[in-house]
């Protein structure tokens, strides 16, 4: 009995590791981390840029993880695993840098990224929900945010109960010295620079019997580009239309045949090149989000047939990125659409570089809509 006993107790120890001998040899999943390594042109590590990880669902780019590199130029994503979306890098003294990344996940990777010196004219535009709501904290958290991407040139829609003057005060804590307001009541839009700004018109309902326009709009030139910021109305689809007609009709084509021209801000409309990521559910969330909104791309199409760009659509591979809302709670399927843009004529999209839309923490609460920023090598 006593020999049988041992027999057993040997035998059980024998396929106790062969089972465990065989998990280990199936089992070969490796959870690795991406490092992303940031330096200059010569070799010098970039501290403190700022580092964005974004994924797709589908086509649609959502927002990863952020954080800013450290003393080695190296930043971490605050989790293991695969990754596939963008990589992308901003700092005041260097050019933005996105790039598309495919990673498996299964092995340390480290990433390494050349950013060259900022040579080229940075333009950002933001609807900063009614004067940033009044508050004090949310326009200083709003120029703390500024010194990441430092633009020479800002657009602003919705600049409520700011007045010229104090637009101008607060321009310059951004660097900015020249500062222009459509006006000073209802929802104006605004335009500050740190470079000059010349042959300022502001036109605003009922000044001009050739142009309709529901909350006026700057018409401006700053480093030999004509800049239109607008924000169309957001109620009949019938004005948003004859506004952007006229705004072509009785300025755009008046203008030089060689004139660099930029029309931005919040235009409430849709894009076409948007549809393809809207889900089943998007005519039922939209309605619940903005009724008045007209789910038509005729604003966005007589631009883009009147030779316009969509800055955005020029570096995004196809993909899409909500500009509104914020919130995914209020578009719980489809996670936003896009209301703003950036749209360059032939002659100034030739010198576009980089475009972004800005999903960040920050950005998630200083407003219901997300800013646009482009990259310009003005020769």
């Amino acid at each position: 009995m006593k020999n049988r006993t041992s027999l057993f107790v040997i035998l059980l120890s024998i396929v106790c590791y062969a089972c465990s001998d065989s998990k280990d040899s199936t089992d070969n999943t490796v959870v690795g981390q991406l490092s992303v390594y940031l330096k200059d042109t010569s070799g010098k590590p970039v501290k403190d840029a700022f580092v964005v990880m974004s994924g797709l669902e589908k086509n649609r780019v959502v927002t990863m993880g952020e954080g800013r590199s450290d003393e080695n130029g190296k930043w971490l994503p605050y989790y293991k695993g695969s990754v596939d979306g963008y990589i992308s890098i901003v700092s005041p003294k260097y050019e933005p840098h996105k790039e598309r990344i495919s990673y498996d996940g299964k092995y340390e990777t480290k990433l390494e990224i050349i950013l060259k010196p900022a040579q080229t004219v940075s333009v950002l535009s933001y609807n900063v929900l009614n004067g940033f709501d009044g508050k004090d904290t949310k326009k200083q958290r709003f120029l703390n945010w500024m010194t990441t991407y430092d633009p020479d040139i800002m657009l602003f829609q919705e600049l409520n109960n700011f007045t010229e003057a104090s637009l101008l005060e607060f321009a310059k804590q951004y660097g900015h010295e020249y500062a222009y307001i459509t006006k000073e009541t209802g929802y104006p839009t605004g335009l500050t620079s740190r470079y000059p700004i010349t042959n300022v018109e502001k036109v605003l309902r009922g000044s001009d019997p050739t142009i309709y326009t529901y909350h006026g709009f700057i018409h401006a030139k700053c480093q030999g580009i004509d800049i239109f910021v607008i924000h169309l109305s957001p109620f009949e689809l019938k004005d948003r239309v004859t506004e952007i007609k006229n705004i072509m009709n009785e300025k755009i084509k008046k203008l030089p045949a060689e004139a660099k021209i930029m029309v931005a801000g919040d235009f409430n409309s849709y894009n076409a090149y948007d549809a393809k990521a809207y889900g089943p559910k998007f005519e039922s969330e939209r309605l619940n989000f903005s009724s008045t909104t007209a789910y038509n791309f005729e604003v966005t199409d007589f631009l883009l047939e009147n030779g316009f760009k969509d800055a955005f659509t020029l570096y995004s591979n196809g993909h899409f990125k909500q500009s509104i809302p914020v919130s995914t709670t209020e578009f719980p399927e489809n996670k936003g659409c896009r209301y703003d843009y950036i749209m360059l004529n032939g002659n100034l999209a030739n010198d576009c570089t980089y475009s972004d839309i800005l999903r960040e923490k920050t950005t998630n609460v200083l407003s219901d809509h997300y800013p646009n920023y482009i990259r310009l090598n003005l020769k």
